[in-house]
């Protein structure tokens, strides 16, 4: 039997909480962005919230691209009803067809994409709390209790204080990186194919390992002098008094890299693919699904005016058929997808539209909507306005059948008078 020491000594319990899962595994890096400054999960949880807010202004980039088209129809519509040359009559209805196709494109398109930017910024803004919590959380310490111990029959027990918010563990200056803060200029760049994603085990590395130290009349260990840890001690009595609970500071964990893409023939196929309930339970295999779709919304584009060109509406087959079917020179047309048949049409859309984008702007959109028109409500003075003033106004179906009507009235052939 060992004899007790004279002099006083402390005692000390340690006590760790650990999560024991499988750690993913890391993926080679590639395309060095900004985003491979995150080295921390405090960082990670920073970039969460700023590549959630990029998406949302993303959502709402073309959130008018498919109103506008639908004014710009409007507009030639109205113009097209104004107009007694046949020839530009034609054009201009043809244009505000083309515009109102292509707003229903638009708003599809932008539904979509905006629905997958948003799904993005959910699941981003739910990781940067989890993460958060999971920090907050692991700062968390002890008071010290007054009646730390219970005794019998040669057992005891030993209990901490009531627990108390410890020192921030993410603060506005650990979420930077260089005295920086990390940009999101991941959101819709083609060259981001990763993120850094702090595995479920390795978050317990930020819990801390406390040290629950009182003292003692006298206590032994292996050897160390208390120096360092062991897995017996012998020889204690009189122990209680002067308890202290200290945290041991751990090496805390680093973000892996997860790849957003199948890795074959550099492909935008997604990694992860949520198609199960299992699936959905899976929060790493969540957000890289959304994260990898929101990406591939972003290389979606959505039409808007500036698509309106006279290239574009050159190579388009409803355009083309539109003036065939209106232009009595064209009429004999019978097959509008042979260059040979469709080349006089051709000449004639570049003639009419300009073979310059500028110049196409300026006589079809400038023009037409400052264009000066004047037309009568039934049982009212002539309204005199723009074009581009009433083309989405409850009075633009009066402005449209007033001048239609007046084409009626003149090709109306005239009555003859039989004289005896």
């Amino acid at each position: 039997v060992r004899q007790a020491q004279t002099h006083t000594k402390l005692f000390s319990i340690v006590t760790i909480v650990e999560i024991v899962t499988p750690a993913s595994a890391a993926v080679n890096e590639m395309n060095a962005t900004e985003h491979d400054k995150i080295k921390t999960t405090c960082q990670e949880a920073a970039f969460n919230r700023e590549l959630a807010a990029a998406y949302v202004e993303k959502a709402g980039e073309t959130v008018g691209n498919a109103a506008e088209l639908r004014k710009q129809a409007a507009c030639w519509e109205l113009a097209a009803a104004a107009s007694t040359e046949n020839d530009r009559v034609v054009v201009l209805d043809a244009l505000a067809a083309y515009a109102r196709a292509a707003a229903e494109v638009a708003e599809t398109t932008h539904t979509s994409r905006a629905n997958r930017f948003l799904d993005a910024r959910l699941k981003l803004r739910q990781r940067e709390g989890f993460l958060m919590g999971v920090l907050t959380d692991a700062a968390i310490t002890y008071a010290t209790e007054s009646k730390p111990l219970a005794g019998n029959f040669g057992t005891f027990k030993v209990k901490t204080g009531k627990p108390q918010a410890g020192a921030a563990q993410c603060t506005d200056q650990e979420m930077t990186a260089d005295h920086a803060a990390v940009k999101p200029t991941a959101a819709a760049n083609s060259a981001w194919k990763k993120y850094k994603y702090t595995a479920t085990a390795k978050l317990a590395d930020h819990r801390l390992i406390l040290s629950i130290s009182m003292t003692s009349s006298s206590c032994a260990d292996t050897g160390s002098s208390g120096t360092t840890w062991a897995a017996t001690i012998a020889s204690c009595s009189g122990v209680g008094g002067g308890q202290t609970v200290t945290p041991i500071t751990r090496t805390k964990t680093t973000p892996t890299v997860e790849a957003i893409y199948t890795l074959e023939d550099n492909s935008q196929n997604c990694a992860a693919k949520v198609q199960s309930e299992i699936d959905k339970k899976d929060n790493k295999k969540v957000i890289l699904a959304a994260l990898c779709q929101a990406q591939q919304a972003a290389a979606e584009t959505v039409k808007s005016l500036d698509d309106i060109t006279p290239k574009a509406l050159n190579s388009d087959k409803s355009f083309i058929e539109t003036l065939r079917n209106g232009i009595q020179k064209y009429g004999a047309i019978t097959d509008t997808t042979k260059e040979s048949e469709t080349k006089n049409i051709k000449e004639h859309i570049k003639e009419m539209l300009g073979k310059e984008a500028s110049k196409f702007k300026t006589e079809f959109f400038d023009n037409v909507n400052k264009r000066s028109i004047s037309y009568r409500f039934p049982k009212k003075e002539t309204e005199k306005t723009t074009i581009g003033e009433p083309a989405l106004k409850p009075n633009a179906d009066t402005a449209n059948t007033y001048f239609r009507s007046q084409k009626m009235s003149k090709a109306r052939p005239k009555p003859t008078i039989a004289v005896a």
